[in-house]
C-alpha cells in the first residue's frame, strides 16, 4: 500500500512539475481555450513585403541573406514591447539572436527583416515580455 501511495505522490509531483515548466518561456505559453473561433496568429517568412506589409514569395526555405518575417496576430498586441528570439536548431537548440522591439499597442501586425548569414535551421518566436507567445515558425537557410 505504501508503494502505491509513493507512486501516486511521485506521479502528482511530476504532473505539477510538467505543467509549471511547460508554461515557462516565450515559446511555451498556451492560450486559454475559448468557445468562439479565433483567427490563429501567423508568422510568415518571405523574400520581401509590399507597402501594406503583405508578404511576397512566402516559404520556409531560403538562400542565405535577408529574410522578411511578418507576424499577423489575432488581435492588437496591447503592449509596447515584444521580444523576438531566433533559435538555431539542430542537435541542440540555442539562442542565435534575441532583442526587445518597440511596438504600438494598437498594432496587430509586426514585420522585420533578418540577415541569415549561416546555413541551417532556425525557429523564430515573437512574444510579449510576459512570455505569451504571439507567433512562432521554422525556417531553413540553404
Amino acid at each position: 500500500m505504501k508503494k502505491v501511495r509513493n507512486s501516486l505522490v511521485l506521479f502528482a509531483f511530476l504532473l505539477i512539475s510538467l505543467s509549471v515548466f511547460s508554461s515557462v518561456g516565450c515559446n511555451r505559453t498556451s492560450s486559454p481555450v475559448s468557445s468562439q473561433p479565433q483567427r490563429q496568429p501567423r508568422l510568415v517568412f518571405s523574400e520581401k513585403v509590399d507597402e501594406k506589409i503583405t508578404p511576397i514569395n512566402t516559404g520556409i526555405i531560403f538562400n542565405s541573406g535577408k529574410v522578411e518575417v511578418t507576424l499577423q496576430a489575432s488581435s492588437a498586441f496591447e503592449v509596447s514591447k515584444l521580444q523576438v528570439t531566433i533559435y538555431r536548431t539542430g542537435t541542440a537548440e540555442s539562442v542565435y539572436h534575441r532583442e526587445d522591439v518597440d511596438v504600438d499597442p494598437k498594432w496587430g501586425v509586426y514585420h522585420f527583416g533578418f540577415n541569415f548569414t549561416e546555413k541551417g535551421k532556425y525557429r523564430v518566436a515573437i512574444c510579449k515580455l510576459s512570455g505569451e507567445t504571439l507567433g512562432e515558425g521554422e525556417v531553413e537557410i540553404k
